[in-house]
């Protein structure tokens, strides 16, 4: 048993340390400039006058990744590693170069589901991420998720393993409505899959 609370232990203060690199990294970057629709063969090179560095962190800054693999780049608490633990995982998807309405779909996103459930965030049943396909080994996303454009994809996670997943796809119609019905709309996507598992 001591074993296994040592192990714990070392794993909770490797994913403070990423996740502590990740809001340095994320309070250090400014945003890019408006792009074209998400594709897995753009190349960041493409857009290397961008003073934008990438923010994602490898898996070993993490210690949890998805089913294909990938490092899940992070700003909330993970959840224990009590196997097989589910949690919801709210993953903004985005190309390098960033327009204000995916930066402002990004921001509201986090900030209702925030609202909405903040004691979830707490808890660790509801973590968020931000994930740019450019990055080396995100590419696989675009295709995963079939994503056309930055989107918010909620999955339910069950330990490190996927379970299950919806695009929210109305995000880029409604951002320019009114705020508490998008706000509602992104709620509602990950809302009933948290009364399943608390």
């Amino acid at each position: 048993m001591t074993a296994k609370r040592l192990a714990v232990a070392a794993l909770l203060l490797f994913i403070a340390a990423g996740v502590g690199t990740f809001l340095v990294r994320e309070l250090a970057s400014p945003p890019a400039t408006a792009k074209g629709p998400l594709t897995p063969t753009e190349s960041v090179a493409a857009s290397s006058s961008l003073s934008d560095q990438p923010t994602s962190l490898t898996a070993a800054d993490q210690g949890i990744q998805t089913a294909s693999g990938t490092a899940v780049e992070e700003s909330t608490p993970t959840p224990s590693v009590q196997e097989p633990r589910r949690w919801v995982l709210a993953s903004y998807f985005h190309s390098t170069a960033r327009c204000p309405t995916c930066l402002a779909i990004e921001r509201d996103s986090r900030a209702a589901l925030q609202t909405a459930f903040a004691s979830d965030f707490t808890s660790g049943k509801l973590v968020w991420r931000t994930v740019n396909v450019e990055d080396k080994g995100n590419g696989h996303y675009v295709k995963d998720y079939s994503l056309s454009y930055a989107s918010l994809v909620i999955t339910e996670m069950a330990g490190e393993r996927e379970l299950r997943f919806k695009l929210l796809g109305e995000t880029w119609s409604l951002i320019h409505g009114k705020p508490e019905v998008f706000s509602s709309y992104v709620a509602s996507g990950v809302g009933a899959w948290l009364r399943e598992i608390r």
